[in-house]
C-alpha cells in the first residue's frame, strides 16, 4: 500500500523540511564561528523553549510552573556543561 499524504499535510511537511534545512544551515555556519558546545546549548535552549510556547499556542496545552521549571533546569544544566 502506498502512503497517501493529504494536501494540507503535504504543505506542513514541506514547510518543516525547509525549516529544518534552514536550521541546519545556520547551525553549520555558527559552528565555523563559535564554540560547538555553545551552539548546542543555544540550540537546545531555543528548541525546548519553542516547544513549550508552540505547544501552548498551537495545541492549547497547559503551561504549568513545573514545565517551566523543568525546561529552565535543563537549559541551565546544558549551559553548565560548558564550564
Amino acid at each position: 500500500a502506498r502512503l497517501r499524504i493529504p494536501a494540507s499535510h503535504a504543505r506542513w511537511l514541506a514547510a518543516s523540511w525547509l525549516f529544518s534545512l534552514a536550521a541546519l544551515t545556520c547551525q553549520l555556519a555558527a559552528i565555523r564561528l563559535v564554540f560547538v558546545g555553545l551552539v548546542e546549548a543555544l540550540k537546545r535552549g531555543v528548541g525546548m523553549t519553542s516547544s513549550l510556547l508552540l505547544g501552548r499556542v498551537l495545541f492549547r496545552e497547559p503551561l504549568t510552573p513545573a514545565m517551566v521549571v523543568a525546561v529552565t533546569l535543563m537549559i541551565v544544566g546544558v549551559a553548565l556543561l560548558l564550564f
